[in-house]
């Protein structure tokens, strides 16, 4: 046989047995090799504890994901941050979802980690004369950015004790320089979400004055990213959220551990974490009253006008359900 024959030979049989060894070198890696990198932005919410647990048991790392939890000074701003590319997730509450889905639909929710509806709450100062919530009228009352969760729970607040929003002076800024302007008596009262609220009303001690309306407002921790990103991460995502699933699990079994966990991961107060738990549900779902929540929010964002746009959006054009349907169809009980 000629040289050249044999390297006609030779050669393609080298090439292939150098995928052969290639691939089962890549088999045969250690996991934490093969990982895929996941950036989330959150608040400091005790909403998000589902991300504390999996991060703090290790669940992200045993199903192959390197997952780098950001805390930001509100989740608002952490959707931010995921729509303009610069992180791959955002934990956010269904309110700026609402007002960011009336300019653009660029991104997707794929799963709700907790509600409750216990949360947000109103703090007062007492030297304000605020004793009852009628004493709002007329006082400077603090809240996060326009549009997010606690100035939704404002508006409803203040609809149920029927004092019209003219009548306070409503300043916006972020949960922890809201904090620091009510102690300081810039403030008459705020509505913050936890642990923030329970952090002024410490603070205040016996100047202060909570007010707690349960089942006014069901808050949603809802998990979004960007469509273009979901379609090119599709496994690792699905593994993320099998790793949360097990963190409800040991939520359930585990409510001690888990409100310790949480309190450490965030700084919060562990009475403020346990007594939020108790009335909240940690769980992955998609149910069928998130559209509804996102619908109600819209009309209040077009009353408030806070959207020049006068249609609501069509939600069920941002839910993704099919990653938690293909890993359990009974966490999904929306029908798209």
């Amino acid at each position: 046989m000629s040289t050249k024959k044999r390297f006609a030979i030779l050669i393609p049989a080298a090439l292939f047995l150098l995928i052969v060894v290639s691939y089962w070198f890549h088999l045969w890696l250690p996991k934490e090799k093969r990982t895929t990198h996941l950036i989330l932005g959150t608040s400091a919410s005790i909403s998000a504890g589902l991300l504390s647990i999996a991060e703090n048991q290790g669940y992200f790392r045993e199903e192959e994901i390197r997952a780098e939890i950001r805390r930001y000074s509100s989740a608002g701003v952490a959707f931010k941050e995921m729509l303009d590319r610069k992180i791959d997730m955002a934990g956010v509450s269904e309110t700026p979802l609402v007002y960011k889905a009336f300019s653009r639909e660029n991104f997707r929710i794929v799963a709700v980690g907790s509600t409750t509806s216990s949360d947000p709450k109103i703090v007062v100062r007492r030297s304000s004369n605020v004793f009852f919530p009628k004493d709002l009228s007329g006082k400077r009352i603090g809240t996060t950015r326009a549009g997010q969760s606690a100035h939704f729970f404002l508006s409803l607040f203040l609809l149920k004790h029927t004092i019209p929003e003219e009548e306070v002076t409503i300043l916006h800024d972020s949960p922890a320089a809201i904090v620091d302007r009510l102690v300081s008596g810039d403030l008459d009262a705020a509505s913050l979400f936890e642990p923030f609220a329970f952090e002024a009303a410490k603070r205040l001690g016996e100047g202060g004055l909570l007010f707690e309306e349960a089942g006014l407002y069901h808050k949603t921790f809802c998990l979004t990213a960007r469509p273009e990103w979901i379609e090119r991460n599709r496994e690792p995502l699905k593994s993320f959220l099998r790793a949360l699933i097990r963190a409800e699990s040991f939520c359930q079994n585990h409510p001690d551990a888990a409100m310790k966990i949480i309190a450490e991961d965030i700084s919060a107060d562990p009475e403020v974490v346990q007594n939020f738990i108790r009335k909240a549900s940690f769980g992955v779902n998609l149910h069928g009253s998130l559209i509804e929540t996102l619908r109600d929010q819209a009309r209040w964002a077009l009353r408030q006008k806070l959207v020049r746009d006068e249609k609501i959006p069509l939600f069920h054009r941002l839910i993704d359900p099919t990653l938690l349907r293909e890993i359990d169809p009974g966490r999904v009980g929306i029908g798209l």
